[in-house]
């Protein structure tokens, strides 16, 4: 209905309208007034009916709606006041540009304050911060531009654009500062405000309204009588897209499509009405939608729907747009924006509990739908939050309301980015305001309580955390509020400086510290959590849950560090803190505390100490401790404020063992697991371990359970700490010297892994000191360390690299800072991943046992190291690396190895290894090495202590220390004495010696020992060592002197028999001097003339047969015509890779006819195989045993790398993707009858003979219809040779006869019936792939297919473009595919008349001859010459021309080119055709000036070009002769250009007739064409035997010009050049897809850095979703489209039915079948091939390390690797992506999934 046309818009009348809202802001009632014009209007507006005009809607609104308010608003012209007030504006010091979904933004990593605080790129690019490391990403839509924000950044927080005038940090009187509202006209301020005030309380009344048939009572003016209703759904994030749009095609019947619109819209929005009309109507299909939704699972709530009245939609409707036309409105004031915040802020009296608009849309979010919840959001997002005070008064009252939000966040049904609670990202991000709130409002305590209100009743009745799988609907909404911890993480991303603590008076302590226990009360409820106990006697039954706990761990693991950062900012809040977690973890419930109280005396020698009885193995044990982490954590904060002896006056009495229990048992079950003794616990478990152990959660587990040994190590006496240490490892008898293995509960091999483990354990408490608090070391050094070690393992890429450190909060592993100083980066090739190599001098730090080290990268790098050490000749020792010094707290530690219990615990492994008692192992003597290293590292660090050291080492390893009297030195002395009867490696040796070699250092700096005795000892262990060196390098040398001589007498016998047999080697020396490799296909050269075709053709000196071998029964075979078939696997696809155009689907695929290719190549079939033979019989039982497979197999279980409906399946050697078999003949040279070549030179038969005997026949065999109504239309009958030479004069009918004579009806001259199926098959196959039809046999163009544009010809034409783009010869750089598909397609297309009615091939060869030779075309089905590609036309002719004079019915096997004289006169007359078509469409406006002739002579080929054009009426409409020839020399049209451009445009097609001709004939060719060269046109020109000046084709006499005039003047041709040729254009005119030669296709040029694709992109819209952004906007690389993918909105409907996404559909035509694309948002190449198959690819953006970003989860800039972007362009031009796809898809599993039709 047309505005007109609608009766209440009659009666209208803006300026009344105006009027009366002025009359009642004067009285007072401006909210009736409005409420009663809105009444009138809205429904009007906003309530048509399907489908809704969207621009009609708003065209209505603001006529009828929003203008009144506006002008009343303004009290005149708006656009002239706004205007006004916009030049009262301050300029903006802050930008504020509100994201887009998927536009790019930056984030500084040196200036950030964290990584919330973004630049858009124009900021950015106008920033200091460009130059800085930053990182690139999308936005997912609602954040703003941080520039201008000083707390967002540490410098640079402006751009140039938003630099302020003045400083604003230095204005220090605040009363300077301008008050918005004073720019305001103060009878604007009141209007506004009144009205400002209405329609934020209309607008969220309506949205929030619930009653679904009626109006508030503030209209209770209206009365909603009509019965006019509409079903509305509502989204939610439970239910699929399929399961939305089945339930909408049951309820409401309509069609697939418009269910899918439906269920788009409702995604999108929020929410769609599906059915309108009476109540009861729309009441029906809301049951039905409910029913359909609520049986899909047990705890599976149905899709919400409403029945709503027509008008209380419409209401809210204009409600919802309201919203952004006030925030338009105060966008063009800081006045008007300032009175909306304040409005928006202030209590409503007319709201029941006096809340505000800000509180109503927070508690009442959970009832908006997605639209309305984006709307009310910009409400915040463009207004309070660009307001200091009134964002502070925002984040109070939002922190008040907290708890609300997060409960009705709970329960709610949509995404979090979707709540209201998504905006704490722009409010806890504020450090200043964050403190304040804290503070003053108890921020942490609020947050933390919502959270421990909902988890807290997953308590068991320990009082921990337990979760199960079977609660769905709980498990739900635990994983919905660990969002939390995302706002703890916004909280305490600053920590606050000295000043802040103690501002007002301390009380950000106090606040602090209440939300710190709160926090310590959710972490006793995960401490012990999941604690399981060893199965003994049976496997466990069902594994258990243990997700949960670890994914809280992962949330909350950054919130640990932060909460440690912020104790350890203040000492007051740090003693606090440790206090508190004292005393939790004093009343926990962990498994081995409450076992306190069961102590036993254990000793190991002359020491005892107290441990708790506490069997891990047996009794109840946790891997969960955050409790004791946090402790750790915390205790490494104490000393900087030397508070360490102050832990006793905390006077909580917690003993440290008690405090190393937690940790202490996890490690120990970690040990006990690598035993083999939790086998039967099940896959939970060693997931529990792996974790543990990951980058991801070690450093809050792992690293800080090892802290806390520490800890216990540096607090206790340490031989009490190893005796605590043997007694839970269960080891306490291994340490006494009556140790029995045969008595022990324990196996021997489990007790020799454990010793191991506490081995190594006891190297990490003692040598793992790069912690900061640890060690006296900084985080640099840390880092460090960790890429020596990861780089020890092998060189690394940089994410490789990356991937294997620790992040911290900011994500930030801070290796970019450090790398370089110890690592080398060595980048190869451009397009290859650069790595980093570790820089020799930083070798001496790797420690073999270093902590972070999984079993196998310990193994790899020992590997790595020792070879190294190996081909440097050094000595195979990996001595411990010398580790910094302990603070002074952890000093204490030292005392582990020079204690009593550890010297002890050195001699038993000593001395059991030097007598081989059972329970001894080579890696218990390596670790032993290893600790001697560090005590005597540590004793020559205490030696130079100037203040004296009680470290001693060596006083107690040099003394008695064993019942035999072995010391420790002697027992080592007593090694190198017994190596001959102690197995030991040459790392060990070498190892020992090292150890012997420090210890005599230390000890003659102590004077303690002789130097004479040391150094026999170490002499005999050299000397030993030297003499086994000395042996094995004796024995290489031996092996070498043998290994020359060998050789030399092979090359004597060599040259003897070279002598003996001189004659053959001369006959073979052609050969021998040309070696060819594997992949050149050029055969050896011949002494005779390189000519292919016509009288001068090269002689072959023989042709042999070829001999193959079947893949599959092995069995070999001749390739001959009367033999068994032998096939090669195939694959036939469409292709449109050298079309400029796109024209596919053809509009008519039943009545097309192929035998005309169109020269833009629209499209082809190409071939390629990879060269694998078989017997055809063996190859179709190999087909049929897949499909059997297939048949038997499950659905989800069958491959979808190929479809063996369509005839696919894997090669069976090397498992290539085929989908046809190509059946191998004899070359053609074999089956020529052996008199043809004979005939063939003695025939003298001209080219104009010939083409008049050509003509002859055509007019012959062309007849009038009898059985047409119309005198134009012609059939062809051939006309038999006899007939023929009558015409002719009796010379040239003899030498017709001599060419034509072979070819002879001879009964046993064809090919064994399966060669010719497997033809058939190839005929079929190209049939069905090329046209996607079912194979009619009877089809006329059946014939066609094998020899015609789609078989060799096509294929041809490909790989000359491939080898031209890569400038590579003609004939020395083809692959072995290539040859072998090149030579198998041309000669099966030789011999395709075989199995075809010999009537039809005739019938089909003088049509493509009437192209040509006929000067009056009789014809309507035969194109003109311009719309015909020449070497195709050739192709044919050379196969079809050979039957032509053919008598039989079917062809014998003589009946094939080879390359004579007819295929020479071929071959002139459509090169001729080929000129005359590129002189035609020449542009000589384009020609090159740079080359001048001298003289004035114009040469023939010039006169020819002028003529042929002039003859075409080229020259403009109306001008005379002499007008054209001026305008030509205005062009400059020399001869040089003529002859360039010709010689140049003609050269693709003289590379393919060489291709052709070379696998016919057989003949080599010459050697410049097997070399890149280039001008190669003579060499072409030779090898086909035509003249290198190509004005001698024209002079052929009177008939052959009268043939090219009449090609020419053709009436066709002359239309398509005038409406090619505009007006004025004269010569220069250009129709860029028939011009010659067609350039190579290339993919889509793409920008350098991809910040400029990624900027360019984000504003794509979605085409079918009214301007919406696109999720995942994707870019066809072939022709630039951009599409929305992977979105139901832009689904469509193919011919067959089925429903793919945009970038499938777009596939099918812009790439017939294939496609590839760039998803930008991602930075991924997306490969698609048919309909259900695809595949990711690389990207070709790399980032400075040479690497891809796909998702960009790294975010560094990325620039274009022309390489990768080059391979990307060879994979798409050699036809590769389906193979790709194919093999991507077979060894991926996890791509089987992805359903690619909806891409």
């Amino acid at each position: 209905m047309e505005l007109s046309q609608l009766p209440l818009t009659r009666e209208f009348n803006l300026n009344d309208v105006v009027k009366k809202y002025q009359a009642a802001l004067t009285n007072d009632c401006l909210c009736e007034a409005l409420q009663t014009h809105w009444l009138t209007y809205v429904e009007t507006v906003f309530a048509g009916q399907e489908p809704i005009d969207i621009e009609k809607e708003q065209r209505l609104a603001k006529k009828l709606l929003y203008n009144p308010m506006e002008v009343f608003l303004c009290n005149g012209d708006p656009q002239v006041v706004f205007e006004q007030l916009k030049q009262q504006n301050d300029p903006p010091n802050i930008c504020g540009k509100v994201f887009k979904i998927g536009e790019p933004t930056y984030s500084c990593r040196e200036c950030a304050t964290d990584p919330t605080c973004v630049l858009c790129i124009e900021c950015f690019q106008k920033s200091a911060h460009k130059k800085h490391r930053y990182r690139m990403s999308t936005s997912g839509g609602g954040g703003y531009c941080d520039c201008g924000d000083h707390e967002a950044w540490k410098m640079g927080q402006w751009c140039d654009m938003h630099t302020p005038k003045t400083d604003l940090t230095s204005q220090g009187d605040t009363n300077m500062i301008k008050n918005p509202l004073d720019t305001l006209p103060q009878g604007l301020v009141s209007s506004a405000k009144q009205l400002m005030s209405t329609c934020l309380h209309y607008a969220i009344e309506m949205l929030t309204w619930t009653i679904p048939d009626s109006l508030p009572e503030s209209f209770s003016m209206a009365e909603l009588d009509s019965d006019d209703f509409v079903c509305m759904l509502f989204n939610d994030e439970i239910h699929t897209y399929d399961q939305v749009i089945n339930s909408l095609q049951k309820a409401t019947g309509c069609t697939n499509k418009q269910a899918i619109d439906h269920a788009t819209t409702v995604d999108r929005e929020g929410r769609s009405a599906v059915r309108s009309g009476t109540f009861k109507y729309c009441n029906e299909a809301k049951n039905i939608i409910e029913q359909s939704t609520s049986h899909e699972g047990p705890h599976r709530k149905p899709l919400k729907v409403l029945v709503m009245h027509r008008t209380v939609v419409a209401h809210q409707v204009f409600a919802q747009d309201m919203l952004p036309w006030l925030l338009k409105v105060v966008s063009h004031s800081d006045g008007l924006r300032h009175l909306l915040c304040s409005l928006s802020l202030q209590p409503q009296q007319k709201h029941e509990k006096n809340w505000s608009i800000l509180e109503q849309i927070m508690l009442h979010d959970c009832l908006l739908w997605k639209s309305a919840r984006v709307h009310t959001h910009q409400l915040f997002m463009t207004g309070i939050l660009f307001d200091a005070d009134h964002r502070k008064q925002f984040a109070v009252l939002f922190t008040q309301r907290f708890s609300e939000m997060f409960s009705n966040y709970l329960e709610d049904e949509h995404e979090h980015t979707a709540s209201i609670l998504s905006e704490t990202v722009q409010i806890f991000t504020v450090p200043s305001l964050v403190r304040c709130l804290v503070r003053d409002h108890d921020l942490l305590v609020i947050v933390i309580q919502a959270f421990l209100s909902e988890i807290s009743t997953r308590k068991n009745n320990q009082g921990i955390y337990s979760f199960e799988r079977r609660s769905h609907e709980r498990t739900h909404q635990i994983k919905r509020s660990q969002y939390i911890f995302y706002d703890l993480k916004y909280i305490l991303t600053v920590p606050p400086s000295a000043e802040n603590w103690q501002e007002n008076g301390g009380k950000l302590i106090e606040s602090f510290l209440e939300g710190f226990k709160c926090f310590l009360t959710f972490l006793d409820g995960m401490q012990g959590m999941d604690a399981v106990v060893r199965k003994t006697g049976q496997h466990l039954e069902f594994e258990p849950e243990w997700e949960t706990a670890f994914n809280l761990q992962l949330k909350m693991e950054d919130c640990l560090i932060m909460f440690q950062e912020w104790c350890g900012s203040n000492r007051a809040v740090l003693t606090e803190a440790y206090r508190a977690t004292l005393e939790k973890i004093t009343n926990s419930n962990f498994p081995s505390v409450d076992g306190w109280g069961c102590k036993s005396t254990e000793t190991v020698g002359k020491h005892s100490a107290e441990c708790i009885k506490y069997d891990v193995s047996m009794k109840k044990v946790s891997i969960h401790a955050p409790l004791t982490r946090l402790l750790a954590g915390l205790h490494l904060h104490l000393e900087k404020y030397g508070q360490i002896d102050d832990i006793q006056k905390l006077q909580i009495p917690v003993s440290p063992v008690l405090l190393m229990e937690p940790s202490l048992d996890a490690l120990v079950l970690i040990v006990q697991i690598n035993a083999n003794m939790w086998r039967r616990n099940g896959f939970s478990l060693i997931s529990q371990i792996h974790f543990y152990h990951n980058v991801r959660c070690r450093s809050q587990m792992y690293d800080q359970d090892i802290k806390m040994l520490q800890i216990a190590a540096s607090l206790l006496e340490s031989n009490q700490f190893i005796i605590h240490l043997l007694n839970r490892f269960k080891l306490l008898s291994w340490a006494r010297e009556n140790f029995n293995s045969a008595v022990e509960e324990l196996t021997a091999q489990k007790i020799t892994i454990i010793i191991d483990e506490l081995l190594f354990l006891l190297i990490i408490i003692i040598g793992e000191r790069y912690v900061p608090g640890v060690g006296q070391v900084t985080i640099e050094d840390q880092v460090k360390r960790e890429i020596i070690h990861q780089l020890c393992i092998q060189p690394m890429a940089h994410s490789d690299l990356i991937k294997n450190l620790h992040e911290d909060v900011n994500h930030e592993t801070g290796a970019e800072l450090v790398v370089r100083d110890v690592a080398n980066f060595i980048k190869r090739e451009e397009s290859s991943k650069g790595l980093y190599e570790l820089k020799p001098e930083f070798y001496q730090h790797f420690n073999p046992f270093f902590y972070h080290y999984q079993k196998t990268d310990q193994s790899k790098a020992e590997e790595t190291q020792r070879k190294r050490k190996r081909l440097a000749k050094e000595d195979q020792a990996l001595p411990p690396p010398e580790p910094p010094e302990f603070t002074k707290t952890f000093q204490p530690i030292i005392h582990l190895l020079d204690c009593d219990v550890m010297i002890h615990l050195m001699t038993t492994v000593l001395s059991r290894t030097r007598s081989r008692s059972h329970g001894s192992a080579e890696s218990h003597l390596e670790k032993v090495f290893h600790l001697i290293g560090l005590a005597l590292y540590e004793e020559i660090r205490q030696s130079k202590n100037e203040a004296g050291s009680d470290f001693e080492f060596i006083k107690k390893a040099t003394t008695q220390s064993t019942n035999n009297g072995d010391s420790l030195y002697s027992l080592l002395e007593t090694l190198v004495q017994q190596t001959a009867d102690i197995t030991l490696h040459d790392a060990q040796k070498d190892m020992l010696i090292w150890t012997l070699q420090l210890f005599k250092t230390v000890k003659h700096n102590e004077n303690e020992v002789s130097t004479s005795v040391d150094s026999l000892d170490l002499s005999l262990l050299h000397s030993k060592a030297e003499a086994e060196k000395e042996k094995e390098q004796k024995r290489k040398e031996q092996a070498e002197a043998r290994r020359a001589r060998i050789m030399y007498q092979m090359s004597q016998l060599q040259k003897k028999f070279i002598s003996q047999n001189a004659n053959l080697f001369e006959e073979t020396s052609s050969e021998l001097n040309r070696s060819q490799s594997d992949m050149d296909i050029s055969q050896p050269i011949s002494t005779d003339q390189h000519v292919a075709i016509g009288h001068r053709q090269g002689a072959l000196s023989s042709v042999l047969l070829e001999t193959q071998t079947c893949i599959l029964c092995q069995e070999e075979q001749q390739i001959k015509h009367d033999e068994q078939a032998m096939v090669m696997s195939g694959f036939i696809q469409r292709s449109s890779v050298l079309s400029k155009c796109q024209r596919w689907p053809i509009e008519n695929k039943d009545s097309y006819d192929p035998l005309f290719m169109s020269p833009d190549l629209f499209l082809g079939a190409y071939t390629s195989t990879c060269g694998h033979m078989m017997h055809a019989d063996c190859w179709q039982r190999y087909f049929d045993s897949l499909v059997a497979k297939q048949r038997r197999r499950l659905y989800r279980l069958q491959s979808i790398s190929y479809n063996l409906n369509k005839g696919e399946y894997l090669c069976p050697l090397c498992e290539t993707l085929s989908n046809t078999v190509i059946p191998l003949v004899p070359p053609p040279a074999y089956l020529t009858a052996a008199n043809q070549r004979e005939h063939t030179e003695a025939s003298t038969l001209s080219f104009n003979e010939w083409l008049d005997a050509m003509q002859k026949t055509v007019t012959a065999s062309t007849k009038n219809s009898e059985d047409s109504d119309n005198e134009d239309d012609f059939l062809l009958q051939p006309c038999p040779l006899p007939s023929i030479a009558k015409m002719l004069t009796e010379s040239v009918a003899a030498n017709l006869q001599k060419v034509y004579d072979y070819v002879l009806d001879d009964p046993n001259g064809h090919f064994e019936e399966s060669i010719c199926q497997m033809l058939k098959k190839y005929s079929s196959d190209i049939y069905s792939v090329t046209f996607d039809v079912l194979v009619n046999p009877d089809d006329p163009r059946f014939p066609i297919m094998t020899w015609s544009a789609f078989g060799a010809a096509y294929t041809i034409q490909v790989i000359e473009q491939q080898l031209r783009k890569g400038c590579k010869p003609l004939f020395g750089a083809l692959t072995s595919r290539q040859n072998d598909a090149l030579k198998s397609l041309i000669r099966l297309a030789a011999v395709s008349s075989q199995i075809n009615n010999t009537d039809i091939v005739k019938q089909h060869c003088l049509k493509l001859l009437s192209a040509l030779i006929t000067k009056e075309q009789k014809l309507k089905e035969v194109p003109h010459i311009l719309d015909i590609d020449m070497f195709h036309l050739l192709t044919q002719l050379v196969v079809a021309s050979p039957i032509l004079f053919f008598d039989g019915q079917w062809p014998t096997i003589n009946t094939v080119s080879s390359g004579g004289v007819s295929d020479l006169h071929l071959v002139h007359l459509v090169l001729s055709a080929h000129l005359v078509q590129i002189m035609l469409m020449a542009n000589p406006s384009r020609q090159d000036q740079s080359m001048e002739v001298e003289g004035e002579r114009e040469c023939k080929l010039l006169k020819i070009f002028n003529e042929v054009r002039t003859m075409a009426g080229c020259d403009r409409q109306g001008e005379s002769q002499a007008q054209s020839q001026a305008q030509s020399q205005s062009c400059n049209v020399t001869e040089w250009w003529v002859v360039n451009h010709v010689t140049k445009a003609c050269l693709p097609f003289l590379r393919c007739c060489a291709i052709l001709f070379h696998f016919i004939t057989g003949i080599n060719p010459p050697a410049q064409l097997q070399e890149c060269n280039i001008d190669e046109f003579v060499s072409l020109c030779t090898y086909l035997s035509l003249p290198t000046d190509l004005s001698d084709l024209f002079n052929m006499g009177e008939n052959y010009h009268q043939l090219v005039a009449s090609w020419c003047t053709n009436e066709e041709v002359k239309k398509l050049l005038v409406s090619v040729l505009p007006a004025g254009a004269g010569h220069g005119g250009n129709l860029k897809c028939l011009s010659n030669p067609l350039e190579v296709n290339h993919l889509l040029h793409l920008p350098d850095d991809y910040m400029e694709l990624i900027n360019a992109m984000a504003s794509f819209k979605c085409p079918q979703s009214d301007g919406d952004e696109s999720r995942a906007p994707t870019m066809c690389l072939i022709c630039g489209t951009m599409l929305c993918s992977q979105s139901y909105c832009c689904q469509t409907e193919l011919d067959g039915g089925e429903t793919v996404g945009a970038a499938t559909a777009h596939a099918q035509t812009c790439g017939v079948g294939t496609g590839i694309f760039l998803r930008v948002r991602e930075c991924k190449i997306l490969l698609l091939t048919g309909i259900t198959k695809g595949c990711f690819h690389s990207p070709p953006y790399i980032d400075d390390y040479g690497e891809t970003d796909q998702g960009l989860r790294r975010g560094n800039p990325l620039h274009l690797c022309p390489e990768r972007y080059k391979n990307l362009q060879n994979l798409w031009f050699s036809h590769s992506i389906p193979e790709e796809i194919s093999r991507s898809l077979e060894h991926n599993t996890s791509l089987m999934v992805i359903e690619w039709q909806h891409l």
